[in-house]
């Protein structure tokens, strides 16, 4: 596999260019989380090239998001339904807070109470937190 070009992103990628056995060289963006197994291999090679650059700063994570921003990130990560069922789980008062909140704050309210139901840790509360303030 052949990549060239690797920079950090902003966030916690890597953008690199990838020869696609079919398409040639390809601007592609790796993630040691991603998905695929293809782009975690990436990932795993840009690593050691983007190394020799400047390091990108460290992602300013957002503090409050809206419950809009909050629920299609949620979508986005697969964890709407979870996250919903767990609400109910939490009880009456956290029901209401979920369907009646117009921002979601990281360190107030559910989102303490939803990381210990879920088992999330901290990087993936503020993971979510970026994606949702990008929408």
């Amino acid at each position: 596999m052949n990549i060239r070009n690797a920079k950090r992103t902003q966030g916690t990628g890597i953008d690199v260019e990838y020869e696609h056995p079919t398409f040639g060289w390809i601007p592609f963006t790796a993630n040691e989380n991603d998905v695929e197994p293809l782009g975690r291999e990436i990932y795993a090679l840009a690593v050691d090239i983007a190394a020799d650059a400047d390091p990108a700063p460290a992602p300013v994570v957002p503090r409050t998001v809206t419950m809009r921003q909050a629920r299609l990130a949620l979508l986005g990560a697969g964890m709407l339904d979870t996250v919903g069922a767990a609400v109910v789980n939490a009880g009456p008062a956290a029901v209401i807070a979920w369907e009646y909140s117009q921002a979601v704050e990281r360190d107030y309210g559910l989102v303490p109470t939803l990381a210990a139901l879920l088992g999330l840790t901290d990087a993936q509360i503020d993971a979510l937190f970026t994606a949702a303030a990008a929408l």
